[in-house]
């Protein structure tokens, strides 16, 4: 599983990797605001699926047709409490040693860990990430340590910026002692 950034639709926030000196860990958290809302958005669902089931199975039993619109309600609730719980759950950390990566990524249904020397990379590139015109219209700079295993290729940095983090691309690729690769573009 790649690991995944939040990157910010609304606020000018950043992610960054902080790597001065090797050994160095980051941590990439899974809860936030919108993890939050997943759960209000299931309790409340819920809450409602219950009452309407409740109220037309006293009146008529399971035979009304609004004791399935309950029902289904119910369906959709959960399903929004087990994504809150999945996010929630969601924890990687990335230890950058001298030779090699390692990386555990913690998940509701368990905790998956692996290990990379920096030689098996291709190396540090940074590509213009630019979000839906639902979501602002905004554009951000990403910088990931790019491996051929896309599941393995980690975020370094990203923020809301008009022009390439040229200083960070050179100083990730210094500190891993891996190459800059320039993006391809179409």
């Amino acid at each position: 599983m790649p690991v995944q950034i939040k990157i910010p639709s609304v606020s000018s926030r950043k992610f960054e990797a902080e790597i001065v000196t090797l050994p160095a860990t980051v941590t990439v958290a899974g809860t936030n605001a919108a993890s939050i809302s997943q759960l209000i958005m299931g309790l409340f669902i819920s809450g409602l699926a219950f009452w309407i089931f409740m109220d037309s199975y006293r009146v008529s039993g399971f035979g009304h047709p609004t004791t399935f619109i309950g029902l289904v309600l119910a369906v959709i609730g959960a399903l929004y409490i087990a994504r809150f719980l999945t996010l929630a759950r969601n924890l990687t950390t990335m230890t950058f040693h001298d030779e090699f990566v390692e990386v555990t990524h913690r998940a509701l249904l368990g905790t998956q860990s692996w290990r990379t020397p920096y030689h098996e990379f291709k190396g540090v590139r940074a590509r213009l990430q630019k979000l839906k015109p639902e979501m602002g219209r905004k554009s951000y700079y990403i910088i990931e340590l790019i491996h051929d295993d896309a599941s393995k290729t980690l975020p370094l940095y990203a923020e809301r910026l008009k022009t390439l983090p040229q200083d960070h691309l050179e100083h990730y690729a210094e500190v891993l002692d891996v190459p800059i690769i320039q993006e391809q573009t179409a």
